[in-house]
């Protein structure tokens, strides 16, 4: 989102560590999407500073600046809004994506490749405005702090070092494991390796408790004679965890599942919360609530037989400021999976899932912006009423 040069400067200037300037460029911004603007000023900014400086007020963090660089940190302020103007130019994310040790260096344990994963999760959780989505979740007279964001725990293997099934979304690196045609010496490695007592030897050949097996592939990496290989690689998935107080293990929604499939999963649990969360309420009581049901409805619903189009003849835009409130107010409606407006003819072509909204919610989200729904289709050039953003 755009910033005014005034807001800038202000944002600059302003008393506060980073993680917090961080925090307040979003709820600035997002305070200027409330008030329907592309563009930060000075009117979103004194509201964030009401906000943030509740509880120290402005003056009093001045004051100790100014103590701070009396007593010799020359160039604080220099430093805080070189640092500030940085992270206006950077995207601030309201997500954590975890990594296991082998984020550093080859784990002989791992399964997966996490670094690579890490960068593909945060491309998807950007893409699915997961920040836009928190941050406007949060009422208005609160501040976002580092507990409010969607944290994804990544391991590379069941070890599960980041505590995957402690965690809102959990990845763990898994591998099943086959039993080749190989010989076996009977060294019973693969006995001494397997944790969870899945392997046992009979009659000189090994044999695995499907059951018991929790796929971590230790027998696949030790076995000196590869008596055994992987049958398939992947990831174990978990939704709905919570570590400290109120502990609560996570759901396993997948024993082992592809990158698509794992995709899908973080794209459908997203949803969910957009549209089960109950103000700032934590992915883990939306599960306690409904259950893990809807994911698997939102990962294998047939879109083709749900998807549908319609064309909406709108008055009153006359910019492109205009097709911008127009595109965004339609995008938030739940269900609307793609959107294209047009100045000239004053059309809006939304795509959407009409088990989830309907032609009557597009319109009113369209009236709620302050723009009109012609009865008829309109001529190109019709302007209409003047929109608010003129």
């Amino acid at each position: 989102m755009e910033w005014d040069r005034e807001a800038v400067e202000e944002f600059v200037k302003m008393p506060l560590a980073d993680v917090m300037k961080e925090t307040g460029k979003l709820f600035t911004e997002k305070l200027a999407r409330r008030n329907r603007s592309d563009c930060v000023t000075l009117k979103e900014l004194e509201e964030t500073k009401r906000v943030y400086y509740d509880r120290v007020p402005e003056g009093v963090r001045n004051r100790e600046l100014d103590k701070r660089i009396a007593e010799g940190e020359a160039g604080l302020r220099e430093r805080m809004e070189k640092s500030a103007r940085e992270i206006l130019e950077r995207d601030v994310d309201l997500f954590n994506v975890n990594l296991c040790h082998a984020k550093y260096f080859r784990c002989i344990s791992q399964n997966i490749e996490v670094r690579e994963l890490k960068k593909e999760v945060e491309q998807k959780l950007r893409d699915l405005k997961v920040s836009e989505m928190i941050a406007d979740m949060l009422r208005d007279d609160e501040r976002i702090l580092a507990h409010h964001k969607l944290t994804v725990s990544v391991s590379g293997c069941v070890n599960g070092c980041t505590g995957p099934e402690t965690s809102p979304f959990g990845v763990a690196g898994v591998s099943k494991p086959m039993i080749t045609a190989a010989q076996c010496t009977e060294c019973f490695t693969c006995v001494d390796r397997c944790r969870k007592n899945a392997i046992l030897i009979r009659k000189g050949r090994p044999e695995i408790d499907a059951a018991a097996c929790d796929r971590c592939g230790n027998c696949i990496k030790f076995c000196p004679n590869n008596v055994f290989v992987s049958e398939e690689s992947g990831y174990r998935i978990f939704v709905g965890g919570k570590f400290g107080r109120f502990h609560h293990d996570g759901y396993e929604l997948f024993k082992i599942a592809d990158k698509e499939t794992l995709m899908k999963a973080l794209e459908a649990t997203v949803e969910l919360i957009r549209e089960e969360s109950i103000g700032e309420e934590s992915l883990t009581s939306i599960l306690n609530r409904v259950g893990v049901a809807p994911i698997f409805q939102k990962l294998y619903q047939e879109n083709s037989d749900t998807t549908k189009k319609v064309k909406l003849n709108i008055t009153g835009m006359s910019c492109k400021n205009c097709v911008g409130h127009v595109t965004k107010a339609l995008e938030r409606v739940k269900g609307v999976t793609g959107v294209k407006v047009d100045l000239t003819s004053q059309l809006a072509l939304v795509e959407f899932d009409c088990t989830r909204a309907s032609v009557k919610e597009l319109e009113k989200a369209i009236e709620d912006a302050g723009y009109g729904i012609a009865r008829q289709p309109a001529s190109p050039g019709t302007s209409g009423i003047s929109g608010s953003c003129c």
